[in-house]
């Protein structure tokens, strides 16, 4: 897909005809930079039994939505009209998966840049805490999945981990906006409509892998319209895994679909993975919830990658995953990756996981379980 053909949104919100081809930044074109064996515009990579390169057509190995579905090109030329709901309004729902698509590629143009870095000498900077490091490639990321979501969905709020401000994470607070959700049709209501998407935005998240050369970290995305999550792709290019979701479409790994069987799991069946966060407060209640769960488990483990370990619960190879203090862009595409396989996400104390973070519990072994660890971990959070 050249990033340069990615429909635009009018000053009204609606999709716009195509653009020229007229390079944005880098001038390259996406997915370009892996070995491609499919000729479909939408080829993803697939790790099966012909090897991590073989790439299968998401037209073909993920359908969607009613026969005869109409892309996104189609809706190009498309107007507004009817309820603002997703479920409801034919162009909005074309156009959350088109916004699914284009995080994908842009996901994968993000991690071939990761893969290529990893092994370079890199300016490491410190954060607010001695173990929270940011470098060159963490901003290079995020510069670029910046320009290519301005230059298509010009309306589209961007929040990202390195350039967040006071203001991206007030709207965050505010959550779900029901009301503007319904907004009404017409050329105002589609604009309002528009400018309630956003881009949460973790460019690598496992930076510290990332500056270790350990191989364990991904890029990133999930898109929310007027407070709730829609979209999720988290891209590990290491492994090769392309993992993504649209609300109520399930949710699908290089474009199979990942289901948590309805089959109760006890914890001493689970592996379960946690994090440790920056702030010491918060990393000493992770010891201690750690120290709790850790006897009744089958094993524990840490990667190092919040987006990771949340993809590995929705993929039924973890039980559990909980951590504290997690940020927007650690848990925000992962989030709906969960409860669109089937899992459950709530905070480490049972509460509903609201867009701006906190801690996070996300389970694959049904309600028993969660509600286990809960009675091991729920705790007032720090």
């Amino acid at each position: 897909m050249n990033v340069a053909m990615l429909p635009s949104l009018d000053a009204h919100g609606r999709l716009a005809a195509p653009r020229s081809a007229t390079p944005l930044t880098t001038g390259t074109n996406l997915h370009t930079a892996i070995p491609k064996r499919s000729s479909s515009p939408h080829a993803i990579p697939f790790q099966g039994a012909s090897g991590p390169n073989r790439y299968v057509s998401r037209a073909h190995a993920r359908p969607r939505g009613s026969p005869g579905r109409r892309t996104a090109a189609a809706v190009w030329g498309a107007g507004g009209g009817g309820s603002r709901r997703l479920q409801d309004d034919p162009l909005l729902n074309d156009l959350a998966e088109f916004v699914l698509e284009t995080a994908e590629s842009i996901a994968i143009e993000t991690g071939e840049i990761i893969r290529k870095r990893i092994k370079q000498i890199k300016t490491v900077e410190r954060k607010e805490y001695a173990c929270d490091l940011v470098t060159e490639v963490d901003k290079e990321c995020e510069r670029y999945i910046s320009n290519v979501v301005q230059s298509t969905f010009p309306l589209h709020r961007i929040i990202g981990e390195e350039t967040a401000t006071e203001a991206d994470m007030a709207w965050l607070q505010q959550g779900a906006s029901p009301a503007a959700a319904d907004a009404d049709n017409g050329a105002a209501g589609a604009s309002t409509a528009m400018n309630e998407w956003a881009w949460i935005v973790d460019p690598i998240d496992g930076t510290l892998n990332f500056v270790g050369e350990i191989p364990m970290c991904a890029v990133s995305l999930g898109v929310a319209r007027h407070g709730r999550m829609e979209v999720g792709v988290v891209y590990n290019p290491f492994a090769n895994e392309l993992f993504s979701c649209r609300r109520g479409e399930g949710a699908y790994l290089n474009g199979s679909r990942i289901a948590i069987p309805n089959v109760p799991t006890a914890i001493g069946d689970a592996a379960i993975a946690v994090g440790f966060p920056s702030n010491p407060s918060q990393r000493q209640r992770m010891v201690e919830a750690v120290a709790a769960v850790a006897p009744h488990a089958r094993t524990m483990r840490a990667f190092g990658s919040a987006a990771l370990h949340m993809s590995y619960v929705a993929a039924g190879r973890l039980g559990a995953f909980f951590e504290e203090g997690l940020k927007p862009w650690d848990v925000a595409a992962a989030h709906l990756l969960v409860e669109e396989a089937g899992g459950v996400v709530t905070s480490m104390t049972g509460e509903p996981l609201l867009l701006r973070g906190g801690s996070v519990l996300a389970t694959s072994g049904g309600q028993q379980l969660h509600s286990h660890i809960l009675s091991l971990i729920g705790k007032e959070e720090v």
